[in-house]
């Protein structure tokens, strides 16, 4: 996930530069930065206990399951935030809500993958080199 942070961030900085510098614009690159950056987080922790899961450990299934919990009700939140957000009135903003609100969308169908991948946690717990 850490990955997808900086196409997101380049993309901020093009709509920084070329936005009307306005302070609805600038608080439009707030609000996106912390949004995504709330659901970014989350996905984070989830991602770090599948990786020691991965690495062969056993993890704290509860744990697991309250960190992917928070990372779908972030994911949700964020898109819901972006759908309310009256986008400043200039071309690039409203392609780049476009272009969050389709990561966004992305990332909540990620969440819903980690369901899954939790639930096997959940029954196969240390993983195996089989599972791996």
């Amino acid at each position: 996930m850490k990955k997808t942070i900086l196409p997101i961030s380049i993309a901020i900085v093009f709509v920084l530069s070329a936005c009307v510098s306005t302070q609805a614009v600038a608080d439009y690159n707030d609000f996106i930065v912390e949004s995504t950056d709330r659901m970014d987080m989350q996905c984070g922790e989830v991602a770090e206990i599948m990786g020691l899961w991965f690495e062969g450990q056993t993890v704290d299934v509860a744990a697991l399951e309250t960190e992917q919990n928070e990372f779908s009700a972030a994911s949700a939140t964020c898109l819901a935030e972006l759908q309310a957000y009256s986008v400043p009135n200039a071309d690039t903003c409203k392609a780049m809500q476009t272009v969050v609100l389709d990561y966004t969308n992305n990332t909540i169908a990620l969440a819903k993958a980690y369901d899954e991948v939790v639930a096997y946690i959940k029954d196969h717990n240390p993983a195996t080199d089989g599972d791996a």
